[in-house]
């Protein structure tokens, strides 16, 4: 009885970090001699076992069995989820399944097998989904806010109910037919009811304590998270979610869903903590962070931590077209909730788990890839937004230090200003007349150390969106892209621009100045090329992109690269 006390005790106490070492240093009382009057040694026991229930209580655990606890912690040699023996009889022509050879980067996944007169025979296809039963993930958001104004708390309640939808359905989870049982009496600061911990929540999978104090907002923080509670094999099961001030005094359905769902993939399973816990397919633990990250030196000379867990790795090479790729960089900037939390903002400008957001921001095949090596979710990848920075540019988009080799990704004067990578939303570069404070060498893209971009992408310049100063058109969720209509009443228009579904964007050159804008026209993809439309005929743009070679509207007319947007 004492050993499964202590075990559970210390268990507790390296979970809970908010535990101070008065508490810890009780644990030598569980080694104390009980010899002697039987009564008393009875009295005794009883006593040691309410007192621990009752810290264990607060804690979040409980003296239950191991069969009847939720999530209880493997048990020797125990696999949570065996993989099924594929079937070796005969077959029925048509039939696959699932075989046991293994593919993939890491072995993530089994050779897909089909029947050939009878026979089960390897394919070439990989299958790297996990088996076993899984249903969509169902998130329970508990509103802890105080909010005056109904109106508005209404409105960034459906913000956030906005962006748990577009995970559940994005995600599934495994069936455990079980109820939710959370194990800390306290979230962050919250005050988690107890019939959540003993009683738990139907229908949940996690818990997202929402509120809108003050504490850790800065003047530009929209939104923080951090998670709180864990089951007992180290998945996430609940977070704190914080909306900061900024976001309550301008309300934008856009960039406020897509950071929202920022901070829910955060709790989900985006973090370093949670690198340490991932689990493979059979629940068993990958064995660490050491294991599913690496620090390398990056092309700039500093220490960086990398993903390199197969699906991310498989997905990467496969955005940026370079086989080469065994870790994909995180970023190695910011202060603590930055750094290694995020995809390296180099490489994942727009992604919407990079660390700073320039605009309208997409869920990428890549970070459902991370949900997926979690062992926790099993991502719907046709969900997946199209991700266009670096898009096919291959290994030296990595490993480049200058960011002029790649003009449609980033940008090289103040003047160049332009189109987004996904070539729909007009974009403004990102680069800044400084004091010269950045002096070295590595980081003086353009000979010198007063234009530079941001700090957070190694000082790449990169083009974001317009900036509305006013908020007026961001409040409706207007973002410059060339396929919202309404941009032909909200943008003062050059000849010929079109906005509308069938739009995107050309980067137009004033023959006069110079200067670069992002303009709107109606275009086509063909077989072979992209085509701006004007007045029902085509223009044919180059297929690798650059400048149409006809002077278009009284400017040079800049196409995107044909394969980056048709293919």
């Amino acid at each position: 009885m004492f050993s499964r006390i202590k075990q559970t005790l210390e268990t507790c106490l390296q979970k809970d970090n908010r535990l101070d070492n008065g508490i810890s240093t009780r644990l030598p009382l569980l080694n104390i001699s009980l010899a002697g009057d039987p009564m008393k040694r009875q009295i005794y026991l009883m006593t040691i076992v309410a007192l621990t229930s009752l810290f264990l209580s607060a804690c979040g655990g409980g003296l239950t069995d191991t069969d009847d606890s939720d999530g209880g912690g493997l048990q020797g040699n125990e696999i949570p989820f065996p993989e099924p023996v594929p079937a070796s009889g005969p077959c029925q022509s048509g039939d696959t399944q699932r075989g046991a050879t293994t593919c993939g980067v890491d072995n993530v996944g089994r050779l897909t097998q089909s029947c050939v007169d009878g026979v089960w025979q390897n394919t070439s296809q990989c299958d790297t989904q996990c088996w076993g039963n899984w249903r969509d993930l169902e998130l329970a958001v508990m509103d802890f806010t105080n909010i005056g104004d109904q109106a508005l708390h209404d409105q960034l309640l459906g913000f956030v109910e906005e962006a748990a939808g577009r995970l559940e359905t994005t995600l599934d989870v495994r069936d455990t037919n079980e109820r939710l049982r959370l194990n800390r009496s306290v979230c962050y600061d919250i005050d988690v009811p107890s019939a959540w911990r003993t009683q738990g929540l139907a229908n949940t999978d996690f818990v997202v304590f929402l509120d809108n104090a003050t504490d850790n907002c800065t003047t530009n923080t929209l939104a923080w998270a951090t998670t709180c509670d864990w089951d007992a094999n180290g998945k996430p099961i609940a977070m704190r979610l914080n909306m900061c001030p900024r976001m309550l005094s301008n309300p934008e359905p856009v960039t406020d869903v897509d950071t929202l769902e920022h901070e829910m993939i955060h709790g989900l399973a985006f973090n370093p903590q949670g690198y340490d816990n991932f689990v493979g397919c059979d629940g068993r633990s990958l064995g660490g962070i050491e294991q599913t990250t690496r620090m390398v030196t990056n092309p700039f000379g500093e220490s960086q931590r990398e993903i390199t867990t197969g699906r991310v790795v498989m997905q990467a090479r496969e955005h940026f077209g370079c086989s080469a790729i065994t870790g994909v960089p995180l970023e190695d900037d910011g202060a603590q909730g930055t750094e290694s939390a995020h995809w390296e903002q180099r490489l994942f400008a727009h992604e919407t788990m990079a660390g700073n957001q320039f605009g309208p921001s997409r869920l990428s095949s890549v970070t459902l890839a991370l949900l997926e090596d979690s062992g926790w979710y099993q991502p719907d990848y046709s969900r997946a937004d199209a991700l266009f920075h670096g898009k096919g540019q291959g290994c030296a988009f990595l490993t480049g230090t200058s960011p002029q080799e790649f003009p449609f990704d980033f940008c090289s004067s103040v003047s160049d200003n332009g189109c987004l990578p996904d070539a729909t939303h007009r974009g403004i570069c990102q680069i800044f007349e400084t004091s010269g404070d950045v002096t070295s060498p590595v980081f003086q893209h353009f000979g010198n150390s007063t234009e530079l971009g941001p700090e957070v992408s190694e000082f790449f310049p990169f083009r974001a969106e317009p900036f509305d100063l006013t908020g007026t058109l961001a409040s409706v969720g207007f973002h410059h892209a060339c396929t919202d209509p309404r941009g032909s009443t909200f943008v003062n228009r050059n000849i010929g621009e079109t906005w509308g579904e069938s739009s995107r964007c050309f980067t137009g050159v004033d023959p006069n100045s110079g200067a670069r804008t992002g303009l709107c026209y109606e275009s086509v993809c063909r077989d072979d090329h992209l085509a701006v439309v004007y007045e029902g005929v085509e223009y044919v743009c180059p297929q690798e992109g650059g400048s149409m070679g006809i002077p278009f509207q009284n400017v040079e007319l800049i196409c995107p690269q044909f394969a980056r947007i048709c293919q």
